[in-house]
This record gives structure tokens, C-alpha cells and sequence, in this order.
């Protein structure tokens, strides 16, 4: 019984601490790796900033409104079918999650991985903790050699927490002394969170 609470509790602060990840380093601007709209395409923007807006202030429900017109202007959307499987993640609709994600990843570029990420999310709250840990190491294998930082670093955390959950603690300090490298300040809350089990 104890095992479960705790297996529980360790899954709860997963997810809590992935969202919290996910909407910190989300980057509302439009960068020219990740352009997902004509910048003439004002509808699609003023929904799109809507639906981060709710994103923020912790409302998915309200942002699925606002994604589902962005993907309807612009069905061909990464970044929108990305958002929507963070909407979805956030309430547990997990099939609808991997649904967007995987429209995602199919209308992605090679160097967008957000959507693994969040696929990667799923396949934790299914148990499926080997997959996951499999797409996150395709993350970092896909933005080695890059300038890119957030998404690696979001990724080595991810394992860090997936092998906090089978209590392997060796393999979250690797991770750990990776993340040191890319972000300072998700190392330090990995290390909190790995001490924390002890």
C-alpha cells in the first residue's frame, strides 16, 4: 500500500513539475526556427497568443477554443497541434494528447522536438516509462550539436523524474550531472527532487 502512495505521489510531482517546465520556458515569440504562420496571417496569431494566454494562467479548456480555430486557419501547424496536446495532456485526455502531438510530429521540422516532449508525457501517465525515456533520449540526440539548450535540458530532467519513479537513483544523478551543463536551475530542482527520496 505504501508503495503505491508513493508511486502516486512521485507520478503527481512528475506531472506537476513537467507542466510547471513546459509553461516557465514556453516562448511566446515566434522564433525563425519554429515560424508556424505568415506573419500577415493576423488571426491566427491573435488566437495562437489567446491560447497561451489561457496556457499562463493555468485554463486549457479555454485555449482548446482558441487552437482549434488556429488549426483550422492553418491545419498544417506544428506548433498549434503541439499546443493542443498540451491542453489535452493538462486535463488527462491522453488518446486526444496523442493524437495532437502526433499530428505534431508529422507537420514538424527536423530541429522542432517540442512534441516528443510532450508525447514523451503521455507515454509516462500510460506507464509505458521505457518509451518514454527512449523519446526523450531521441530529443537530445536530435539537438546534439545544436545551440538549442531548453529542450535537452527538459529532456535529461524528464528521464531524471521517470528514474526517480522506478527508484533508480544512479541513473537521475547522471541526468542530473548533464542538466548541470544545459540549465542550472532545472539541475538544482532534479537534485532537490532526488534528495527528497532519500
Amino acid at each position: 500500500m505504501v508503495v503505491i502512495l508513493v508511486v502516486a505521489l512521485l507520478l503527481g510531482v512528475y506531472v506537476a513539475a513537467i507542466i510547471f517546465f513546459r509553461t516557465s520556458k514556453q516562448d511566446p515569440a515566434f522564433d525563425d526556427d519554429h515560424k508556424t504562420f505568415e506573419s500577415s496571417d493576423s488571426e491566427f496569431e491573435e488566437s495562437y497568443q489567446k491560447a497561451l494566454g489561457y496556457v499562463s494562467q493555468g485554463n486549457p479548456s479555454e485555449a482548446l477554443t482558441e487552437i482549434k480555430e488556429c488549426i483550422r486557419l492553418q491545419p498544417s501547424s506544428a506548433k498549434a497541434f503541439n499546443l493542443m496536446g498540451d491542453c489535452y495532456n493538462a486535463l488527462n485526455q491522453l488518446d486526444d494528447a496523442d493524437y495532437a502531438y502526433g499530428e505534431a510530429i508529422k507537420l514538424a521540422t527536423s530541429n522542432y522536438v517540442d512534441p516528443q516532449l510532450g508525447m514523451a508525457e503521455v507515454w509516462v501517465k500510460r506507464g509505458e516509462l521505457q518509451s518514454a525515456i527512449d523519446l526523450c533520449q531521441e530529443v537530445i540526440k536530435c539537438t546534439k550539436g545544436t545551440m538549442k539548450t531548453k529542450e535537452p535540458a527538459e529532456a535529461y530532467f524528464k528521464i531524471g523524474l521517470i528514474y526517480m519513479l522506478g527508484n533508480h537513483k544512479s541513473e537521475a544523478m547522471e541526468c542530473y550531472r548533464e542538466l548541470q551543463n544545459l540549465d542550472q536551475e532545472s539541475a538544482n530542482r532534479l537534485f532537490e527532487r532526488i534528495h527528497q527520496e532519500t
